[in-house]
């Protein structure tokens, strides 16, 4: 996949993002401020068999492509956390602070993560992104360099079967089910205690489904919780909303939007109210006022089962994705406030 350039005309930094050659044209969102950046003319890196090959001009951030592991573990150990050592360091347009890109093992399956880290012994909080989601979306890197920018580490990663080539975690997407994305999510937290954070200081901001796996998972190393757009439950099916696609059974969320039956099942089975009910940790609940994913009352019954201290904060006019930056900026100003307060 090519490695483009872009240049935001508001905060006048340069940065770099892989994406499909049908989305050349298309802004990108600023990893500083937010606002819509547009592409450089230059040249790009694309994938050629299994590996990526770029062009050794100015034009390119040049980074370190050797990556070993600190352990030379091999088992594929949920509890062994690796990481790579020395690897890429991403540029981070308003500070110093680098993304590290890091991988730890949960149940064998290789994750993939970025860690940033903007000085030994900062409070960090693990990103969770949602269902159809990865680390790498604009929302998670621009939250990442807002919390760097307040002294914040932060732990973004990609479930199993999620991201983009070549930082795709191992795994198959229909097995991404919340289950199994609670394991990957608690080894994200076992690999934080081999690295210098403050592990009395650990907090989760979760989108959505990602929201579901950090309640869901009720880790008593959680100090405080974020969740956006996050459903409580996954309602009844009816037989013919579902559809069988070579031997494979699917279920339609919404028009056009089909999910393995395995992973809307497994869902099913969770709770989300009884899970806060029991939950003593302080829980800022953040919803768009036009969300047509997942209903307003869902945010509202988290908000009812919830025990203190608790926040229910509604962004008028944002959908699902908080995708607009002024929708964005409010959800950052929310979990800023909260994470100062409780963690």
């Amino acid at each position: 996949m090519p490695v483009y350039e872009y240049s935001c005309p508001k905060c006048e930094i340069e940065f770099e993002r892989m994406r499909p050659i049908s989305k050349v044209d298309e802004p990108a969102c600023c990893p500083r401020c937010g606002s819509q950046a547009q592409k450089l003319v230059s040249s790009f890196g694309s994938k050629v068999g299994f590996y990526v090959k770029a062009p050794e001009k100015d034009a390119f951030r040049k980074h370190t492509n050797e990556a070993r592991c600190q352990n030379s573990c091999h088992s594929g150990d949920a509890a062994c956390n690796v990481s790579i050592n020395n690897t890429m360091k991403r540029h981070n347009a308003s500070t110093s602070t680098t993304d590290e890109l890091v991988y730890f093992h949960s149940e064998g399956q290789k994750i993939y993560a970025n860690l940033r880290l903007p000085q030994e012994g900062r409070p960090c909080i693990l990103l969770s992104h949602g269902l159809e989601g990865s680390k790498d979306g604009d929302k998670w890197l621009i939250l990442a360099s807002r919390l760097s920018d307040e002294g914040y580490a932060s732990l973004r990663f990609s479930y199993r079967g999620c991201g983009e080539w070549p930082e795709k975690s191992e795994g198959e997407p229909e097995a991404s089910t919340l289950t199994e994305r609670i394991k990957d999510y608690k080894a994200g937290i076992d690999y934080l205690q081999q690295r210098m954070v403050n592990l009395n200081r650990l907090g989760v901001i979760g989108s959505s489904f990602g929201g579901m796996v950090a309640l869901a998972a009720r880790d008593h190393r959680i100090k405080a919780l974020v969740t956006m757009a996050t459903p409580c439950h996954f309602p009844p099916l009816l037989r013919e909303e579902t559809k069988c696609i070579e031997g494979k059974e699917w279920v339609e969320l919404r028009p056009g939007n089909w999910l393995p039956l395995t992973i809307y099942q497994d869902a099913q089975k969770y709770d989300v109210c009884d899970d806060v009910q029991k939950m003593r940790r302080p829980l800022m609940i953040i919803h768009g006022s036009n969300d047509d994913v997942v209903p307003i009352k869902h945010a509202h019954e988290l908000y009812t089962n919830a025990r203190q201290p608790k926040k229910l904060e509604i962004v008028q006019g944002a959908n699902h994705s908080f995708d607009t930056p002024e929708h964005l900026e409010q959800v950052i100003a929310f979990t800023l406030e909260w994470v100062k307060k409780h963690l």
